[in-house]
């Protein structure tokens, strides 16, 4: 689906808040925002859906990304925990990208994580 296919800010709203929607549509139309690297609304739309596989298949660009903001969110949606090394490799890559905002959050969550043990 070309970028101009994709729905707009106010259907993505109507589809997220229809009752009714079908996961496989969901699924799909969230497929479609992960190729055009729309991650975070592919994870309204996963989460909608109910669909981990693509939650953690958008998890692993965003590790990849060193974006703690997106992993946060997919934690949310996943609705656990991640593992303490998942925040490990997204403060190390934020870290290696320059992203030190997103490396010290990711830290902040790692030391969460520890105390909480």
């Amino acid at each position: 689906m070309a970028r101009n296919h994709l729905p707009g800010v106010l259907k993505k709203r109507s589809l997220l808040n229809d009752p009714k929607a079908a996961p496989a549509e969901m699924t799909a139309l969230a497929e479609s925002l992960a190729t055009a690297e729309f991650l975070s609304d592919a994870v309204d739309f996963y989460r909608k859906a109910g669909h981990e596989p693509g939650l953690r298949s958008v998890l692993e660009r965003a590790v990849d990304d060193g974006d703690c903001f997106l992993v946060g969110k997919i934690e949310k949606a996943l609705g656990a925990p991640l593992e303490r090394e998942v925040w490990r490799r997204v403060a190390a890559q934020a870290k290696a990208l320059g992203k030190d905002g997103f490396a010290a959050q990711a830290a902040g969550r790692i030391e969460a994580i520890e105390t909480d043990e």
